[in-house]
């Protein structure tokens, strides 16, 4: 679970960055405003079950998430979120600029489509979920949990029993539409 979330952190850095980089060229966008992507840190912590038999147990242990905001942006089954609005929040972002439009629901989307390409197509980070904190400045995306689906399948169990593999990938670009930030 850690791995797999500190490999979709890894991504959301650098695409926290180049998306910057790209948004900062343009005038009239307000960066303050536009959200960012970030995995919450996460530990696993061992204990004593029992000092007779010496057994072990672990916890995995990470933020707590407000569960009244709480949203799934897409999942590993090929679900893609949609729409304009966000529990908490009067109105959902949007920036135009001409020809240049996106809005708050494209952000987690094109992330997920900017690891698939960033990885040179070996794997697509997904099942993005988590809450919008619109209290810090720019809003920060905090997610969970992710499921990272791997192109090649061999007999590796990196990615645990939620990597679809191809066929995971193919969901995917199935139901996302691309918008301008992908």
């Amino acid at each position: 679970f850690c791995k797999l979330q500190q490999l979709a952190k890894k991504y959301a850095s650098l695409f926290n960055r180049l998306f910057n980089r790209k948004l900062l060229s343009l005038p009239g966008i307000d960066r303050s405003k536009v959200p960012t992507i970030q995995f919450l840190d996460c530990w696993v912590m061992l204990f004593d079950k029992g000092k007779e038999n010496n057994e072990r147990g672990a916890i995995l242990v990470e933020k707590m998430l407000d569960p009244e905001k709480y949203l799934k942006w897409n999942t590993n089954g090929g679900y893609v979120r949609t729409g304009t609005t966000y529990p908490g929040t009067a109105t959902s972002f949007s920036a135009q600029n001409g020809d240049y439009h996106f809005s708050l629901e494209d952000i987690p989307q094109a992330y997920s489509h900017f690891t698939y390409t960033a990885s040179g197509r070996r794997f697509l980070v997904c099942d993005l979920q988590g809450v919008l904190d619109t209290k810090q400045q720019p809003p920060v995306f905090e997610f969970t949990d992710p499921a990272i689906h791997y192109k090649k399948r061999t007999d590796r169990i990196d990615f645990g029993r939620t990597d679809l593999g191809e066929n995971g990938i193919e969901q995917f670009f199935q139901t996302h539409v691309c918008s301008d930030l992908c």
